[in-house]
């Protein structure tokens, strides 16, 4: 139990940093876990020993080190969503223009896991690790749609969610509107939802199950205004997180040999 207990405080330490405190000192983790100074000693000098933090000769303030970079390089080189989906999000960006992007759900937020750039000069860029409220975003809304009513009820509550602009939908029975007509097309649209002048559209990649494992969107200035791009873009993203969500269920149902098989077989059933 005590081993247990070490592995969990571990944990939580290094789920401490983030894009917007990468780097913080003994004491500030101290009253970040609400553990003894001690024990947060030993825990970094346990983690900075291993070579998953790095503790500054500067101002000794610790940050992210090269082995957890590692194994979070290897989850990107191995899973197969992040391949599938890397491709598609390519895909998207040469052929619109705009940035793609692709994230998950994280209880009532969506967290930006990747994107690919747009060659447009004017563009608006989240970055990996990024948060947002789920109900602002494209990709969000696109997974929302996705969960059964109870499951919306725990992450979101009934009454009020949580804005960024004045755009922004203000109660669930707001959303629970464009969830339906969500499911019905395929693709959801946020405008001025997350960031003032910036549009999206996205799309949910989706396990055997139909759950939603990720969502993918394209973001855009909407200049000028044309509703009739919307249709379009969100078509394609439905079509790529189609092609996305077919190859990821050929994986579950198939393992490894989906992405080991021959060049013959790989076309055949995982080919865009």
């Amino acid at each position: 139990m005590e081993r247990a207990q070490t592995v969990e405080r571990a944990l939580l330490l290094l789920t401490a940093f983030s894009e917007d405190e990468p780097e913080m000192t003994v004491a500030e983790l101290t009253r970040r876990l609400k553990l003894s100074r001690t024990i947060v000693v030993r825990l970094l000098d346990t983690l900075a020993a291993a070579g998953f933090l790095e503790r500054s000769a500067r101002d000794g303030r610790y940050r992210i080190g090269l082995a957890a970079f590692k194994l979070g390089s290897l989850y990107a080189a191995t899973n197969p969503l992040h391949t599938y989906v890397s491709n598609e999000l390519a895909r998207l960006a040469s052929e619109t223009g705009y940035t793609a992007y692709v994230g998950v759900l994280d209880q009532a937020e969506v967290v930006i896991i990747s994107h690919h750039e747009g060659r447009l000069p004017v563009r608006f860029v989240w970055t990996a690790g990024d948060r947002l409220p789920a109900a602002t975003t494209a990709l969000g809304k696109a997974m929302l749609a996705h969960l059964e009513t109870q499951q919306l009820d725990a992450i979101l509550g009934t009454d009020q969610i949580r804005g960024l602009t004045e755009r922004s939908l203000a109660t669930r029975a707001d959303l629970d509107r464009q969830l339906a007509e969500i499911r019905e097309r395929g693709w959801a649209v946020a405008q001025d939802e997350s960031a003032v002048g910036i549009t999206a559209v996205g799309a949910a990649v989706l396990n055997g199950n139909g759950a939603p494992l990720c969502g993918l969107s394209l973001s855009f200035l909407d200049y000028p205004h044309d509703p009739a791009r919307f249709s379009d873009l969100g078509s394609l993203v439905h079509q790529a997180a189609q092609r996305a969500t077919e190859r990821v269920t050929y994986y579950e149902r198939y393992g490894h040999r989906a992405v080991t098989t021959s060049s013959k077989r790989r076309s055949r059933f995982i080919a865009t």
